[in-house]
């Protein structure tokens, strides 16, 4: 597999998990905004905010799971058209460490499982599932060092995430789920893992309050071999009704070559679109469902697509 190859796929990877993301949390609140009753109505008319903002209570543990489902193909001059199947589910656990309301939280991460099954273009299947234990399966040599991963993150008062920390097993984790995934394990470093779990402790960046039918515009940057890959998300706020808001989500992938250190291929047709639930009264996302694609050009890799899909849900 080329580097042109790896690159696609581990942007793929990475760049799925840039959306929102949560968990489910209790009703004690870190700076709650104005009280709100569950039966009271936002509607455009009255145009009052609605408050985005995550809830953390020292000592809770919250979980949910992760599922991806990604499709690529790959047509070289000479070598023909290749294709590569990619499903993982993953579970994590967000425990919540400290609070502050004015300096913010500290939270600790852990991947609690990891299901990976890899169709390869030349028939073969890499399977890996966590729960189950086999030291004979050198897959698992390299994979299960992930599970039981704990990742120390820092959030200010409104839940944007400030530093991550997952010490000697940041490179275990990127390395393995990229590796596999046919990615080099190296691209974003801390800023990967930063990336993944920002949207699980904050969907609204900034200042988290919007009122219904208000947009608002994430930025998120991703450093690649071939210079910096920009995911454009517009989210829009479309109702809230019993503590229950719903959001539209869409976006487009973009290069910025200009920090290329080679040849950079050129981002021909992509695309984002999916929804979310945020639970007001909790203060923690419920669920998230989004489709991407992202077809490449290359003029000494040929043509490269891939499509994703991605499904969060909180579990007990």
């Amino acid at each position: 597999m080329n580097n042109f190859q790896k690159w696609l796929i581990c942007a793929g990877v990475v760049a799925c998990c840039l959306l929102p993301m949560a968990t489910h949390a209790g009703a004690q609140a870190v700076d709650p905004g104005r009280p709100r009753q569950a039966s009271e109505p936002v509607t455009p008319s009255t145009r009052s905010k609605v408050n985005l903002r995550p809830r953390f209570v020292v000592g809770q543990s919250h979980k949910f799971s992760m599922t991806l489902d990604s499709k690529g193909r790959q047509s070289v001059p000479g070598l023909g058209e290749q294709s590569q199947n990619i499903s993982q589910e993953i579970g994590l656990t967000l425990r919540v460490k400290e609070v502050n309301a004015q300096t913010g939280s500290t939270l600790e991460m852990v991947y609690d499982s990891l299901k990976i099954r890899i169709s390869q273009p030349d028939g073969e299947e890499i399977v890996f599932d966590s729960t189950k234990k086999d030291p004979n399966d050198p897959i698992a040599m390299v994979l299960s060092s992930i599970v039981g991963t704990a990742i120390t993150i820092k959030a200010d008062r409104h839940g944007n995430i400030t530093s991550v920390d997952a010490g000697g097993a940041m490179g275990g984790v990127l390395g393995g789920l990229s590796g596999l995934a046919g990615g080099s394990g190296a691209t974003g470093g801390a800023d990967v893992i930063k990336n993944l779990l920002g949207p699980i402790v904050s969907l609204k960046p900034g200042t988290p309050e919007a009122a219904v039918g208000e947009s608002w515009t994430n930025d998120d940057i991703i450093d690649a071999p071939w210079g910096k890959l920009r995911l454009t998300t517009t989210n829009t706020l479309t109702s809230h009704r019993a503590s229950k808001a719903m959001i539209d989500i869409k976006g487009q992938f973009s290069l910025q070559p200009s920090s290329a250190s080679g040849p950079a291929p050129a981002i021909k047709d992509s695309g984002l679109s999916g929804s979310a639930v945020w639970n007001t009264e909790s203060g923690m996302l419920e669920s998230l469902d989004f489709r991407q694609r992202m077809t490449v050009e290359s003029s000494t890799h040929g043509n490269s697509a891939q499509d994703m899909s991605v499904r969060v849900r909180t579990r007990r």
